[in-house]
């Protein structure tokens, strides 16, 4: 009787083993199997990505799932192009930043396109492509024009001032390089940020100059102040964000991203950065 219950046992455990191995396998096939390519962004970091209109979508612009809404941007160009390559279509889900890598690791998305750094924390979690764009950044603190601040133009003139950036961003570690300031909570967008300046609880946020730029288009009452934060090349590159079992996948998209010339990604980020200055 124990010898037939252990034979049975024995052979469920073989299921198991033969179901989890079919199931482990289907999970490394390529996610773009189906002839999508479902991509996760805030729609909402210009000039990397930000929402628009249909009035005033570009021919880069790509409609939001869910929403009557296009998202547009350098990112939105290069996922267009890798798409083109690749042959299929792409399908833009809007998120909040720190949405994003819980929906790759949950299947949600199949890739993070978000002006997304490549840093050894987040490898810790999740894998990349080659970089897309490598970016001779400037860092900034965007603070009121009428405020204590305005005329700081060193890494040693903030002292005293609440000063934060948006959680899960590289910025989020050069608050630390400025000397004296209280460090405030991070917040979990530019809009936040946007509010929290203006209503005065904060005196200011770091923000890629690029970013920084678009905001004080928008902000009259803002100023921003280049500084010079140290950035580690992890900082400055900019790559796509897969699952770590898609190896398939990032083979796929590291091919396609070979069919964009250093030329082409440039010229993108170039009109894009002008298109925002408007």
């Amino acid at each position: 009787m124990r010898k037939t219950s252990r034979s049975i046992i024995l052979g469920l455990c073989l299921i198991l083993i033969l179901v989890t191995g079919c199931s482990s396998s289907k999970k490394t096939e390529s996610a773009i199997a189906d002839g999508t390519l479902t991509i996760g962004l805030e729609c909402d970091y210009a000039p990397y990505n930000y929402t628009t209109t249909e009035a005033l979508k570009t021919d880069n612009a790509l409609p939001i799932s869910g929403s009557a809404g296009y998202c547009d941007g350098y990112d939105i160009a290069i996922a267009d192009r890798i798409a083109k390559a690749l042959n299929v279509k792409v399908e833009v889900k809007k998120m909040s930043w720190d949405g994003l890598i819980p929906a790759l690791e949950s299947g949600q998305i199949d890739a993070i396109i978000a002006g997304m750094s490549p840093t050894a924390e987040r490898k810790k979690s999740i894998d990349f492509t080659d970089s897309y764009f490598h970016a001779d950044i400037v860092d900034t603190v965007v603070v009121k024009k009428d405020g204590k601040y305005a005329n700081a133009n060193s890494l040693d003139g903030f002292s005293g001032a609440k000063i934060t950036a948006q959680q899960g961003t590289v910025q989020v570690k050069l608050v630390s390089q400025l000397k004296g300031v209280t460090e405030v909570a991070n917040m979990p967008d530019y809009s936040s940020l946007i509010q929290s300046l203006k209503a005065g609880t904060i005196d200011g946020y770091i923000a890629e100059e690029s970013v920084a730029k678009e905001h004080v288009e928008q902000n009259s009452d803002f100023k921003y102040i280049p500084l010079n934060f140290t950035l580690t090349a992890e900082d400055t590159d900019v790559a796509i964000g897969i699952s770590k079992d898609q190896t398939e996948l990032k083979d796929k998209l590291n091919e396609a991203l070979k069919t964009i010339s250093d030329q082409e990604r440039q010229e993108l980020m170039n009109y894009y950065i002008s298109k925002e200055s408007k």
